[in-house]
């Protein structure tokens, strides 16, 4: 395993690192990871979506059936604390000047 379960850190990244674990994700190799970034306004600001596109590529405003709103955008990576912990603030330093944040992430492979 990438790395021994209960090393990491008792927050919400954490537990979900803690699930993938349980359900046998492997952790060595390199897939797609989606970040959500919040905003206090909806619509986001294009000026928004510009900064994320010049740090992210693509970037998708996604409106769900449960009436959630969110920004969406993805990296590929070895999924790891310290890659989604990092991702996260960096996303959320972008985002914060437009009322923005980042807290959430996930994969689907």
């Amino acid at each position: 395993m990438y790395k021994r379960v209960e090393t990491w850190p008792d927050d919400a990244d954490g537990e979900v690192l803690r699930l993938l674990a349980e359900g046998g994700f492997d952790f060595s190799v390199e897939v797609p990871i989606e970040f959500n970034v919040d905003v206090e306004q909806w619509p986001p600001t294009q000026a928004l979506l510009a900064e994320l596109r010049k740090q992210y590529g693509d970037v998708e405003c996604v409106e769900d059936e449960e009436g959630d709103r969110f920004v969406q955008f993805i990296v590929t990576g070895r999924v790891s604390y310290d890659l989604v912990t990092s991702v996260q603030r960096a996303a959320t330093e972008l985002a914060g000047p437009f009322g923005g944040w980042c807290d959430s992430w996930g994969t689907l492979a």
